[in-house]
């Protein structure tokens, strides 16, 4: 059975996905707030965990969000001033 968490992604990859197939104009907005959002929970959740469990930052979760943030700044300046993102996604 699928779980209300797991219904909850599939429902807001749904219309990312639609929104993109369609060409709506709202795609990259959605786009980067919802990687935004992403990045802002894993970060949350990170701290959380150390904080409860004591632990220290593994190295490899460092480098994760290092990465993670880099190709979202990457892709957000992209669609945000791309004039071929603007011509494509107009309705």
């Amino acid at each position: 059975m699928i779980s209300y968490a797991e219904y909850s992604d599939y429902y807001i990859f749904s219309i990312e996905y639609l929104s993109f197939l369609y060409e709506k104009k709202i795609f990259p907005k959605f786009y980067i707030g919802l990687h935004v959002g992403y990045l802002l929970f894993s970060l949350m959740d990170h701290w959380v965990t150390i904080r409860l469990y004591l632990e220290t930052s593994p190295e490899p979760q460092t480098s994760y969000f290092l990465k993670t943030t880099i190709g979202l700044l990457i892709w957000s300046t992209y669609l945000l001033t791309s004039k071929r993102v603007k011509a494509t996604f107009i309705r």
